[in-house]
């Protein structure tokens, strides 16, 4: 069962409109795809399933990669050197 903690950790990261990739996780894997109420009510804690809350965890490990990746990005241009173009060095 997905506590509150884990809940509250858990949709900082994937948000709100979880349900569709959700649901399209449990068909990658072969499973049952479940309603958006019930899928909804094991993300809240009050159904339990195995398999839906693996497809949570996969779905927040897979977004959590993808910030990792894009702040590494956004660090990497913070990084560029002078005289490289940025939005306030751009006239028109």
């Amino acid at each position: 069962m997905i506590s509150e903690i884990e809940k509250q950790m858990m949709k900082k990261v994937i948000g709100n409109r979880f349900i569709p990739e959700v649901k399209s996780i449990l068909e990658k894997n072969g499973l049952p795809v479940k309603s958006s109420g019930f899928i909804s009510h094991v993300f809240n804690g009050r159904y339990e399933n195995l398999e839906i809350e693996k497809a949570f965890l996969e779905l927040y490990l897979s977004k959590s990669e993808e910030l990792k990746v894009l702040k590494k990005a956004k660090k990497s241009l913070n990084k560029k050197e002078p005289g490289a173009v940025t939005p306030g060095s751009i006239t028109h």
